[in-house]
C-alpha cells in the first residue's frame, strides 16, 4: 500500500495527465486544440504535419534562414530523424535548433548552418 501523502500526490500528477492528454480542463471543458495539420511533400509525395503553432512559426523561419523550402528542410529532418512519428522528429529540430542558437548567441537571421 502507498503512504497517503504518496498517494494523494500521484493522484494529482495523474489527474493532470488525465486533463493534458485528453485535453479536457480542470473546469471539465474540452479545451482548444493547438495542434495545427498541414500538408507538406516529401520525396514527392504529399504527407501531413500536425504540430502546434509556435514549432510551424519556428520551423517556417529556419527554412526561410537557411534559404530553402518547408518541404526541403522536412525532407532533410525526415532523412535524418531517430523517432519514430515525424511531428515528433520535427519538434525535436526545432527545439535543438532554439537551444543552438541560444548557446552561440546567434539568433535565427544570423544562422546558415544547418543541423
Amino acid at each position: 500500500m502507498f503512504p497517503a501523502a504518496t498517494y494523494s500526490s500521484t493522484a494529482v500528477t495523474l489527474a493532470n495527465l488525465i486533463h493534458m492528454v485528453t485535453g479536457w480542463g480542470s473546469s471539465g471543458a474540452l479545451m482548444k486544440s493547438s495542434i495545427v495539420k498541414r500538408s507538406v511533400v516529401i520525396g514527392g509525395h504529399k504527407t501531413s504535419v500536425s504540430l502546434e503553432e509556435p514549432f510551424w512559426t519556428d520551423l517556417k523561419q529556419i527554412a526561410h534562414v537557411q534559404h530553402v523550402t518547408l518541404s526541403a528542410l522536412v525532407t532533410q529532418i525526415d532523412d535524418t530523424r531517430e523517432q519514430s512519428n515525424l511531428s515528433s522528429a520535427i519538434r525535436v529540430f526545432v527545439l535543438h535548433h532554439s537551444r543552438l542558437t541560444q548557446w552561440t548567441g546567434h539568433g535565427l537571421a544570423g544562422e546558415r548552418n544547418q543541423l
